[in-house]
């Protein structure tokens, strides 16, 4: 298996409301180069987040250490990539919760089945 490993920095949270499942939360992160993060959370992780907060986003096939304690890492399974309105979504479930990256172009190293880390690093 290939080495993969991929950062994604200066995404800034737009949106944070409640999913439709109870005591999770979903955030949206946005960076300038136009890659869009959604991710879930339990009210349970204790995590805090506001709209306008800097976060980076780091996926890699090795084991990834947090940068505090308000880092959320995990690990998920890539299940499905397609394309949507002229972007590719990439789908993650980390425990039954998901995460959601869509992006204008390819995103190297990433294949569909495969276990992934993943730290969303407070910047």
């Amino acid at each position: 298996m290939t080495m993969t490993s991929l950062k994604f920095e200066n995404l800034e949270i737009s949106k944070i409301s409640p999913s439709i499942i109870p005591s999770v939360f979903e955030s949206i992160a946005r960076s300038p180069a136009g890659l869009e993060v959604t991710f879930e959370f339990h009210a349970k992780m204790q995590l805090s987040y506001k709209e306008g907060e800097k976060l980076s986003l780091s996926i890699s096939s090795q084991r990834l250490e947090p940068s505090g304690p308000s880092s959320l890492c995990g690990k998920a399974t890539l299940y499905s990539i397609k394309q949507k309105e002229g972007k590719l979504i990439y789908l993650f479930s980390a425990g039954g919760l998901i995460l959601r990256l869509s992006s204008p172009s390819q995103l190297e190293g990433l294949e569909v089945s495969t276990d992934y880390y993943f730290c969303i690093d407070m910047v």
